[in-house]
C-alpha cells in the first residue's frame, strides 16, 4: 500500500538519519500514527507543483517529522513555507533571509542559541533540515514571545517582533501587506 510505504520512508528517516535524533517523537510513535502518512502524502502533493516528485516526497517527509517532533502543525509550517520560499531550498530575500522558511542568519544564530541547536552558520541554512528545524522553533518562540497569538507570531516572524510590539504598545497601525501574510497563511494551513 502507498500509505504504509510512505508510513516507512517516515519512520526510516527518522530512525536512520543522525539529524532526527532529538525531540520527542519516536518512530514507533510514527509507526502507530496512520494520520503521519495521509499528512506526508497531501503535503507531498502540495510541494509537487514546485518541485519534482522525489524532491517532494523527501521533503513532506522533512517538514511532517519537525513539526510533529516541536508539537507543531505541519500544515501551518507548510503554509508558511510555500509563502516564504515556494518550497525553494536556496531561495534569499532582498534583506538576506534564506532557505525554506526565510531566516536571517542573525535570527537563526539567536534561535539556535534559544532553541539549543547548534549554530553551521548562515551558509547552513539553505540546507532543509536544519533551516526548519530554526524555523519552527523560531515560530513557536514567536507564539510564546505573543501569549499564543498566531496571528500576532506570524505577523512578528514576517514584519520583526520588535516593530510588531512597537506597534502593539502604540496602537500605531500595523502594515496591511503583513496582516494579509498572516491571514494567507492562516487561511492556507486549513
Amino acid at each position: 500500500d502507498l500509505r504504509d510505504g510512505f508510513l516507512s520512508s517516515v519512520v526510516q528517516k527518522v530512525s536512520v538519519d543522525p539529524e532526527y535524533t532529538y525531540g520527542q517523537v519516536s518512530p514507533a510513535i510514527l509507526e502507530q500514527d496512520k494520520e503521519t502518512t495521509a499528512q506526508v502524502l497531501y503535503i507531498s502533493e502540495m510541494i509537487e507543483d514546485h518541485l519534482d516528485s522525489d524532491t517532494s516526497r523527501d521533503l513532506a517527509i522533512s517538514i511532517v517529522a519537525e513539526s510533529l517532533r516541536a508539537q507543531v502543525d505541519p500544515f501551518f509550517v507548510t503554509a508558511i513555507i510555500k509563502s516564504e520560499s515556494a518550497f525553494r531550498k536556496h531561495a534569499r530575500s532582498h534583506k538576506g533571509a534564506i532557505g525554506l522558511m526565510q531566516i536571517l542568519p542573525d535570527t537563526g544564530r539567536y534561535i539556535s542559541r534559544r532553541a539549543n541547536v547548534l549554530w553551521h552558520g548562515g551558509t547552513r541554512l539553505s540546507d532543509p533540515r536544519y533551516n526548519l528545524k530554526l524555523g519552527i522553533a523560531y515560530i513557536k518562540y514567536l507564539s510564546d514571545l505573543f501569549d499564543g497569538n498566531i496571528q500576532h507570531a506570524l505577523i512578528a516572524y514576517n514584519w520583526g517582533p520588535a516593530n510588531l510590539n512597537q506597534a502593539l504598545s502604540r496602537r500605531s497601525r500595523i502594515p496591511s501587506s503583513t496582516v494579509k501574510y498572516a491571514r494567507t497563511i492562516l487561511g492556507a494551513q486549513k
